[in-house]
Formats: C-alpha cells, structure tokens, sequence
C-alpha cells in the first residue's frame, strides 16, 4: 500500500468457481494490527488474511488439484487479534466440525 515492500513471487491465487465469490487473501508472514491499514486493505478487496492456506493452494495449483478452504473468522486484525484468536479458536473449530456433521 505506501509502495515499501515488494514481492518477486506470483502471490495471486483465484478460484475459478462460479458459486463462490473471490475474496483476495492477504497471506504473509505476518498478522495485521493497524485498523486503518486494515481497511485500506478492504478498499482493495483484501478480505482476510491467513498465513498457511496459500500454500496449500499453490501447491494444489501446480498439482492440477483441485482445493477449497473452509474458514470462520476468530478474529479481527488489529491490536487485539491474537487474543481474540485464542478466545475463539475452540469455538471456530466446533462450527466447522458442526457443519461437517450436518452435511452427512
């Protein structure tokens, strides 16, 4: 966004569904805490950030696999993010399971 960093990488990865709306996520090595980065993100189309389900599918990607991710938000990204993701994990984990359940 201020244009500091750059990556050499081809970081994109999109779906190709027509059922599912694409929402770009941001996959870094890193968690955002600054609200008003995190909305210049939005403004973007930057939805989410979840730094290991990129590299899932990019390597499905290369595979020719095909891949879906399933995700509750924990948390949001600012100062407080960690602890909210640590309160929430356990119940976001339910849900999934729980969703898994009802579709059998």
């Amino acid at each position: 966004l201020s244009k500091d960093a750059y990556t050499p990488l081809d970081n994109v990865v999109s779906t190709n569904t027509s059922n599912v709306k694409d929402i770009i996520v941001n996959s870094s090595n890193y968690i955002s805490t600054n609200k008003e980065l995190t909305k210049e993100f939005l403004s973007l189309g930057i939805g989410i950030e979840n730094m290991e389900f990129y590299s899932v599918l990019k390597v499905a990607k290369s595979f020719g696999i095909k891949a879906k991710g399933i995700f509750v938000v924990t948390n949001y990204c600012d100062n407080n993010a960690h602890k909210e993701f640590l309160a929430n994990r356990v119940k976001a984990m339910q849900m999934i399971e729980e969703m898994f359940h009802a579709n059998e």
